[in-house]
């Protein structure tokens, strides 16, 4: 009868490692007869199983075990145990009788050691099941890292390849499971096993997406000149606009723009990389002809700098034709610009580009006309030149005559050339008349704030000036120059022919003050020196009252002539019946 593979393994096991077949043989009876073959048979089970896992989890991750392997440290462990039995003396004698009862403690021994070394071998299953799970997480987190970034880039650049879009969300929807899922280590073995292949397929859809990338960035760029050369020519129809012009040939295009831009970057949305190259193509051709039409626009470029002068020249006038008709009383400047208008907009557009001779035709009527635009700007200068005229002088017959003038000329049939001439000249001469006039204005202005201190100062000092005593001043002038000081100064104001100081201390009403003041003082001493005797003071307080009636008659009021003397009899009483009463106070307290 043959020997089961196993024994025959365990055989070949103990032989490999130098150990005599007969003894070998012999060895392999005792374990079956003590009951020890079937424990070292699943000992050597474990380890082919926990050996076949450690190289499968070898592929995943070379470094998962670091500096020691467990396999091959248990596999010392197994040749250290078995090879030790095989070699032991006593264990392996000869008994022909009953081997268990004489060898039963040594049999045990070498059980317990067999059950150990197989409970290691199964903790290290565990061990490295867990290991290999933790590393095949973390390499599934970083390849569905990687689909997530491919996705996302897609979503970035508007990108829905329908097939390869569709196999990146499967494979991560995959990877979700194997990272929230739990991990056995059967599944372990299919999922390492299938892994490389997986990886591999990645690997293939990630370049697929690179190029697509590249493709889809080649054809924005293309698509970036294309919105460059459009941004030109929206600024050549700016300024033909600007210029009072419509070109149509570019118009027509830029009407189109978006259609062109949207048709060539949705062409392949949804497409792979194959479909960019035409794309591109098409974008490449459309920037081609954009830019054949912006050198073919720079021909009337002369002709739109013109124009855009012209116009700028005449809204210059334009803002000031109200001012000018009424200056000079007529509607010659509006008529004018309503003319040059209709002259300018009797070309308004331009169909396709021009032959030489259509635009040198258009260049000189436009020169044309702003050259009469510029004289036109010259004119209005020297008509302006009226405002310098003081609106009391402009209402003068003198001037409104010469005025007069001025409006015939302009509504004559002679050269506008001849018409600039004469009206400077004449506009000169009737401004030179007017600052004459203006000259002695100036010197009573620049006189006025000397003579309006002077006046100020007097009547400060005194409380009020008469006019009559300004000699200082001009009498033609005089009388201009008080309405103007009383304008300026609040508390001035005219008391029939004088100017008089309002609310303010002459030097009588500062007088009126000290003896407010004295007798405020005399009544606080005479209430003290009251309290202090206990009795009231009667005929100093008549005498206080009579000082405080004499006050009040002349405190508020502002007098000249006879009433300035009256009052200053009245101070003069208030004075000496204040010095009477004071000594009568200094009496009652030396008694």
């Amino acid at each position: 009868m043959s020997e089961p593979q196993d024994r025959i393994d365990l055989f070949e096991y103990l032989v490999e490692r130098g150990h005599d077949e007969k003894r070998v043989e012999s060895f392999l009876k005792n374990l079956k007869k003590d009951g020890l073959l079937e424990l070292v048979e699943k000992a050597l089970s474990a380890r082919d199983n926990l050996k076949k896992f450690a190289q499968t989890v070898k592929q995943l991750d070379p470094t998962v075990f670091g500096s020691e392997d467990p396999a091959s440290r248990l596999e010392l462990m197994l040749q250290h145990l078995l090879s030790s039995m095989v070699e032991d003396e006593y264990y392996n004698r000869k008994i022909l009788f009953n081997r268990k009862m004489f060898l039963s403690s040594t049999i045990e021994q070498y059980e317990q050691r067999f059950v150990k070394l197989i409970e290691e071998i199964n903790n290290a299953m565990q061990e490295v099941s867990q290991a290999a799970a933790e590393a095949l997480k973390a390499k599934t987190k970083n390849m569905m890292e990687k689909c997530s970034s491919l996705l996302d880039k897609m979503d970035r650049l508007g990108l829905e390849p329908i097939g390869l879009r569709d196999e990146l969300i499967r494979i991560e929807k995959g990877l979700k499971s194997v990272i929230s899922g739990e991990i056995t280590p059967e599944t372990l073995t299919f999922y390492i096993e299938n892994l490389p292949r997986l990886t591999s397929r990645l690997d293939e859809l990630e370049a697929d997406c690179i190029i697509l990338f590249q493709k889809k960035e080649e054809l924005e760029e293309n698509l970036g000149k294309i919105k460059q050369r459009f941004e030109e020519l929206e600024k050549v129809s700016e300024k033909a606009s600007q210029a009072g012009l419509k070109l149509s040939f570019i118009e027509e295009y830029l009407s189109w723009k978006d259609v062109l831009i949207s048709r060539i970057r949705d062409k392949c949305k949804k497409a792979g990389p194959e479909c960019y190259d035409e794309a591109i193509s098409s974008a490449k051709e459309l920037e081609k002809e954009l830019s054949q039409l912006l050198a073919q626009s720079e021909s009337i470029s002369s002709l739109l700098e013109k124009r855009i002068e012209l116009f700028k020249a005449l809204k210059e006038v334009e803002e000031e034709v109200p001012k000018l008709d009424s200056l000079i009383g007529t509607s010659y400047f509006s008529n004018t610009v309503e003319s040059l208008k209709k002259d300018l907009s009797s070309v308004s557009g331009i169909e396709s580009i021009l032959e030489s001779a259509e635009l040198d035709s258009l260049v000189q009527k436009a020169e044309s006309v702003l050259k009469e635009i510029k004289l036109l700007v010259e004119l209005s200068k020297a008509i302006k030149e009226l405002e310098k005229i003081p609106e009391d002088s402009r209402k003068s017959q003198r001037v409104k005559r010469q005025i007069q003038k001025l409006a015939e000329i302009l509504e004559s049939d002679i050269p506008l050339e001849k018409k600039v001439q004469d009206i400077t000249k004449r506009v000169k001469e009737l401004v030179r008349g007017a600052r004459a006039m203006e000259e002695v204005l100036q010197d009573l202005l620049r006189l006025y704030p000397i003579w309006r201190r002077r006046i100020l100062s007097l009547v400060r000092e005194r409380g009020s000036v008469s006019i009559g005593e300004l000699e200082f001043v001009p009498p033609r002038w005089r009388k201009w120059v008080v309405e103007r000081i009383v304008k300026e100064v609040g508390d001035i104001t005219m008391s029939g022919d004088s100017l008089v100081l309002a609310g303010a201390l002459t030097p009588v009403g500062v007088s009126i003050e000290v003896a407010r003041q004295k007798a405020a003082a005399f009544e606080e001493v005479l209430r003290g020196l009251e309290e202090f005797l206990g009795t009231e003071l009667s005929e100093e307080r008549r005498g206080l009252e009579h000082v405080k009636q004499l006050i009040n008659s002349i405190e508020g009021s502002s007098y000249t002539g006879e009433d300035s003397k009256a009052m200053e009899e009245t101070l003069i009483e208030v004075n000496r019946t204040l010095e009477l009463l004071a000594n009568m106070l200094r009496k009652r307290m030396i008694r």
